[in-house]
């Protein structure tokens, strides 16, 4: 009796653990990572800030107005892209940020933007929302509002940074 029930917790363990590292393994290969190489699709973007080689410093932070917690870090991230975009950056000829906005309508989004005077940042309304192909890629969920900082040769150097660590970044040039 007491060998069945060893063998069982330990098939129950083997089990857990491969059902804990297959999830593990599927959620890391779907989100950008730091040195990756980024492959956005033209699809994406509403003007040229990702698809051209312009060389600036790129931050992509994702963000929905009925999550406070991350339109306040998108506020915090553009008031710094506005502080610093005329500085030189190291590495980099310029600052540029994109905006990709989950709300549910866009016209509380459009709203937002206005209040929040977003208008120095590309502010982009995901229609299609955590349904779309861009959230499949940065493997986003509701609730899970992260960022990524591509570099001037588009490979990421930072995965979730935040507004403090972002701008000890870019006021280092």
């Amino acid at each position: 009796m007491i060998k069945k029930t060893i063998i069982f917790t330990s098939l129950f363990f083997v089990m857990l653990l491969s059902l804990l590292s297959f999830s593990v393994k599927e959620k890391q290969s779907n989100t950008a990572s730091r040195g990756d190489k980024m492959k956005m699709e033209t699809s994406f973007y509403s003007s040229q800030t990702l698809n051209n080689e312009s060389g600036d410093l790129v931050l992509i932070n994702f963000w929905a107005t009925y999550d406070a917690e991350s339109r306040v870090k998108n506020v915090r991230f553009a008031r710094l892209v506005e502080k610093y975009k005329q500085k030189p950056i190291k590495n980099a000829n310029g600052l540029s940020m994109v905006s990709y906005s989950f709300d549910h309508y866009q016209s509380i989004f459009n709203e937002t933007i206005a209040a929040d005077s977003l208008s120095q940042i590309e502010n982009v309304y995901v229609e299609e929302g955590f349904s779309s192909d861009l959230a499949k890629q940065f493997n986003l969920k509701p609730g899970q509002f992260n960022n990524v900082l591509i570099d001037a040769k588009g490979v990421v150097m930072r995965v979730n940074v935040t507004p403090e660590e972002f701008e000890q970044i870019i006021s280092q040039s």
